[in-house]
């Protein structure tokens, strides 16, 4: 029997062995073939991977099935982000779409593919849907002629250009930067040391280590960086995910940055440095860190449902400054519409090599004048009929108090998100994909942020009981 292929907000990824295999991958690869053939006969598709074994070759699989059906398919030559492969397309008239083969945040063990359409990336949710009606419950190989190329010098040259090193530079500063073997390692430690930066790398591409890593650059896996910034009294720490997707940061006391606070930052560096202006656009979860920044800076924040797919369709409105996922993604789409940890990353450090200042000062600054509030999420893991029946439930359900409060605005954009007259908020999310659901809560200390936690889990039990 065929395994059930789902995109999520994110992908479709599985175990490799199991649900990853060239057989499921060149399934997709059919459905997407036959979907872009279709809409343009004989267009330039893009085929992408990461540094994660097993990536190459199925990206050659997928590589073979889209060239089976007729189109022109160009394959990178090496592992690169996930934000080089979408510039190759973006920039090549030509081009009906990407193909992408990565582990992204996900742990060791685990791959999975992205897609991207150059015609509908307003409706990037529809175009997914519709690859999944196009995919066949059986497998039936086939292959065509494809060619390779260097799609990373370009990526990497562009992305250097817009941080060439500055007069306005203070000093030399020290940064350690955990590529978690993935293809950051091709191009941060280069740029950074051209910015004027000293790079102390570890977890390079090719390292021993990988296969008992997982790539994702927040708490705990981003401990090692921790530890070494705090060691070689390094300003910062960053790290970026299998595909440079995602990044986390460390401030120079080894201790890990909120991503809304780091997405603030860079946008306070566009806005203020740069003199750029536009919107925000951000998940349902944001912190109010984010929408207070914003707000000071002039920029008005358009929230979205959780998930990279809502936002994504969002930057295709041309006054759109920056872009959050929440989880370490920062997208600026005046360079692309991808999240890019390597340009955040560049950001960061060529606002800190401006300044003199570490990310510590620069965050505790940010708080001063936007206030200070602590920030949670809790998983609750339920039955995935009880998961089903939740989010079929909440439409339904407002509460009259939580936790000793009385809410003040109520809103089921995605889920149920309880906001507070004093800025404090709860919300739950019932995931689409996992027998999980997501509690988030923000307020002005960490025992209110707490007791809201508490009470969002007990909510979200205690209303399928």
């Amino acid at each position: 029997m065929s395994d059930i292929i789902h995109f999520s907000t994110d992908g479709w990824y599985a175990r490799c062995a199991e649900a990853f295999t060239c057989e499921n991958v060149g399934r997709i690869a059919e459905a997407a073939g036959r979907y872009w053939h279709g809409s343009a006969p004989g267009g330039v598709v893009y085929v992408g991977f990461d540094a994660r074994s097993g990536a190459r070759e199925a990206a050659e699989c997928a590589a073979a099935e889209l060239a089976a059906v007729g189109l022109r398919v160009v394959m990178a030559s090496e592992a690169l982000p996930t934000a080089a492969v979408a510039h190759a397309m973006t920039r090549d008239l030509s081009a009906v779409g990407c193909f992408m083969v990565t582990g992204s945040s996900y742990p060791a063990g685990y791959l999975g593919v992205k897609l991207r359409d150059m015609r509908r990336g307003d409706d990037l949710r529809g175009f997914l849907d519709d690859i999944e009606q196009l995919i066949e419950p059986e497998y039936a190989s086939a292959s065509g002629p494809w060619s390779r190329a260097d799609l990373l010098t370009a990526y990497r040259d562009e992305v250097a250009s817009y941080f060439s090193s500055s007069d306005d530079a203070v000093d030399a500063c020290t940064v350690v930067y955990d590529a978690m073997y993935g293809v950051g390692s091709a191009c941060v430690p280069s740029m950074l040391s051209d910015m004027g930066a000293r790079v102390l790398e570890m977890h390079g591409c090719g390292d021993q280590g990988a296969a008992a890593m997982c790539s994702n650059p927040a708490e705990p896996w981003i401990d090692e960086c921790e530890r070494a910034v705090a060691a070689c009294d390094a300003l910062a720490g960053f790290a970026t995910d299998s595909d440079a997707e995602r990044m986390g940061a460390v401030d120079e006391d080894g201790r890990y940055i909120d991503p809304d606070v780091v997405a603030s930052l860079v946008l306070a560096y566009l806005v203020q440095v740069r003199g750029l202006h536009g919107r925000v656009v951000a998940g349902v979860a944001s912190s109010n860190t984010l929408r207070r920044t914003a707000e000071m800076l002039g920029c008005r924040v358009v929230v979205k449902p959780v998930g990279y797919t809502y936002i994504y369709e969002e930057l295709h409105r041309s006054d759109v400054l920056l872009a959050t996922d929440g989880q370490g993604g920062i997208c600026i789409p005046k360079h692309s519409r991808e999240r890019d940890g390597i340009l955040a990353v560049a950001a960061l450090t060529d606002l800190m090599v401006r300044t003199g200042k570490g990310l510590k000062q620069l965050s505790r600054e940010l708080v001063e004048r936007v206030g200070e509030s602590w920030y949670g999420q809790r998983d609750v893991r339920l039955r995935m009929e009880q998961v089903e029946m939740l989010n079929a439930m909440l439409p339904g359900v407002n509460p009259r108090a939580v936790a000793g409060r009385v809410p003040a605005a109520v809103s089921h954009m995605d889920g149920l998100r309880l906001a507070f007259d004093d800025g404090a908020w709860l919300l739950l999310r019932p995931s689409r994909v996992d027998p999980v659901v997501r509690v988030y809560a923000e307020a002005s200390s960490i025992e209110e942020r707490d007791l809201l936690l508490d009470a969002a889990a007990a909510l979200a039990r205690g209303a399928i009981e």
